[in-house]
């Protein structure tokens, strides 16, 4: 298993169980859809993907090598792509590390089922670039 599904399979477990925890209840879910990473691949000395869960589909920025600055989840940071500037907010969670995201839908009623939801999120990763 490469670097990449390793750290795939470690984002989507630690989303999941978010699903199962913090977010059991909260009426924002929408249950035709489940954790989902698509697209993850490096850009730029980070992991880059879209992160596809029942409360958001968002883009997702990882360091590839593990990142220790104390940087409060919240903190703001403008990223440049082909298509432009955007910006994303920095994360945490222990199994993961730092992180960083921004918004693509949230929350995600948009969508009437998964099939739809992974090729809007594969979508809107290649129109970054």
């Amino acid at each position: 298993m490469s670097s990449a599904e390793k750290l795939a399979d470690t984002i989507e477990a630690t989303f999941t169980t978010i699903q199962h925890t913090r977010m059991d209840g909260v009426p924002v879910m929408n249950t035709a859809l489940s954790v989902r990473l698509l697209g993850l691949r490096a850009w730029n000395g980070f992991w880059l993907g879209t992160l596809l869960t029942p409360w958001f589909m968002n883009l997702i920025l990882l360091p590839e090598t593990p990142d220790d600055t104390p940087l409060a989840s919240g903190t703001k940071r403008t990223f440049r792509f082909p298509s432009g500037s955007f910006e994303f907010i920095r994360g945490n969670e222990q199994d993961i590390g730092g992180f960083w995201m921004c918004s693509l839908f949230s929350p995600v009623f948009e969508f009437t089922d998964q099939e739809t939801a992974e090729a809007c999120a594969a979508a809107a990763l290649a129109e970054l670039f």
